[in-house]
């Protein structure tokens, strides 16, 4: 098995917040991936979330799992198809280091994800996401 580390900066139809990007991302296996980003502390989404006490909105740590999975997925087109679960179980704050942990799962058009996003202090988030496979455009 060998790593492969690049920096990505736009993958997929989205662009990942300010706060998150650009983010390195590493394929461990073909059925696992791990991304890291550092949460820019100067971002404007902290002025209003929240104020005097900033912390990185969920939907942010969701856009990281789906920007891993595209970024996993190379050339495969890939549609977000559902959130499945998510479970917010800390705070992110400004500053941190995010990991994303991902795995992996399904045949033909229904492809899985099950992510745990992390900080230095634990779990943040586990977010299970479904995609479907399309059609090249």
């Amino acid at each position: 098995m060998t790593e492969r580390s690049e920096v990505i900066t736009r993958v997929g139809p989205t662009v990942p917040p300010a706060a998150l990007a650009p983010f390195a991302l590493t394929r461990n296996d073909p059925d696992r991936a791990t991304a890291s980003t550092t949460v820019d502390p100067e971002d404007p989404l902290f002025r209003g979330h929240y104020p005097g006490f900033p912390v990185l909105p969920g939907a942010c740590l969701i856009n990281l799992v789906d920007q891993t999975m595209r970024a996993w997925s190379g050339t495969a087109q890939i549609e977000l198809a559902v959130v499945v679960r998510c479970r917010f179980l800390g705070p992110v704050f400004p500053g941190d280091q995010v990991t994303v942990d991902l795995t992996t799962t399904g045949a033909g058009a229904d492809l899985r994800c099950v992510a745990v996003a992390s900080t230095a202090r634990g779990p943040a988030a586990r977010i299970w996401l479904r995609y479907r496979r399309t059609a090249a455009r």
